[in-house]
């Protein structure tokens, strides 16, 4: 547990560090006193992942998240992340289901119009179960395991106007371990969605 509250300290503070250290790279003056005057409404970013599909079982992403725009270029925020992945083989008369249940934490900064950096600190629990089809009888014990995952890389988004974009981001998890990760390789490549709910 201790871990788990030093992995949620180092990303909260890498993320403050990490937007507030880019803002002030900039100079926006008048930028930044039009930003000052929108209400909180305006500044709420609504987005999230969804993945759907089926190739000998079900495949199910739902990852949304809420973010608050603390200037034109930063955004910090906090998500779910729910994943489901259940694949069935009749010839061995075998049902699998994994699922991954978890939270995020994330800042995001706009480094020239389109482009982003983005941080995102993840802790999910995994959980896998099989079992006999033709008796629903689990077969050994199910497997369980909480892993952390710190990811950082770029993203680029595009606006369809009246709040309303999608992006795709590149990240890396720093630290990946192949033997407790439910991911594959410390890569991951999103397409989300997005709203912003000031326009």
């Amino acid at each position: 547990m201790n871990n788990f509250i030093k992995y949620i300290l180092t990303a909260f503070a890498f993320l403050i560090l990490f937007s507030t250290t880019l803002e002030a790279q900039r100079d926006r003056a008048e930028e930044r006193e039009a930003f000052k005057k929108l209400p909180l409404k305006e500044r709420l970013v609504l987005g999230g992942n969804f993945g759907l599909g089926y190739a000998n079982g079900l495949n199910l992403n739902i990852s949304p998240t809420l973010g608050y725009r603390l200037t034109p270029d930063a955004i910090v925020g906090a998500g779910i992340i729910f994943a489901y992945y259940g694949r069935t083989d009749r010839n061995l008369d075998l049902r699998a289901r994994n699922s991954s249940v978890g939270g995020r934490l994330f800042a995001q900064y706009r480094v020239i119009q389109n482009l982003y950096l983005r941080s995102d600190f993840e802790y999910e629990r995994f959980r896998s179960t099989t079992e006999v089809i033709s008796t629903g009888v689990e077969v050994g014990e199910p497997f369980s395991r909480s892993f952390p995952a710190w990811l950082a890389g770029a993203g680029y988004s595009t606006n369809f106007g009246r709040g309303l974009g999608m992006s795709i981001e590149a990240l890396y998890d720093i630290l990946y371990d192949p033997n407790i990760s439910y991911y594959p390789s410390p890569w991951r490549i999103r397409v989300g969605a997005g709203y912003s709910f000031g326009g």
